[in-house]
């Protein structure tokens, strides 16, 4: 496991997406969706996973930041 530091830059636009999705202003583009989907994908593999998410992945009640997963995504695919 690795502590990734995010820059001002990254914790700025995953607030700023967090907010235009409460106020339903959140283009969820095909591309969103699909980084999505691998990130829980992948992370559905961890052996901890059903002691802290929804075991069926395809009822997800939240997100990951999608500036987050542009930035860092590459890693949680080689780690997964």
């Amino acid at each position: 496991m690795e502590i990734l530091n995010n820059s001002e830059e990254l914790i700025d636009n995953s607030f700023m997406e967090f907010i235009d999705k409460l106020e339903n202003k959140w283009d969820e583009s095909d591309a969103y969706n699909k980084r999505q989907s691998v990130f829980w994908r992948t992370l559905i593999q961890w052996e901890h996973f059903p002691n802290y998410h929804n075991k069926c992945v395809d009822n997800v009640y939240g997100s990951l930041s999608d500036s987050f997963i542009k930035e860092h995504g590459n890693w949680y695919l080689d780690h997964g």
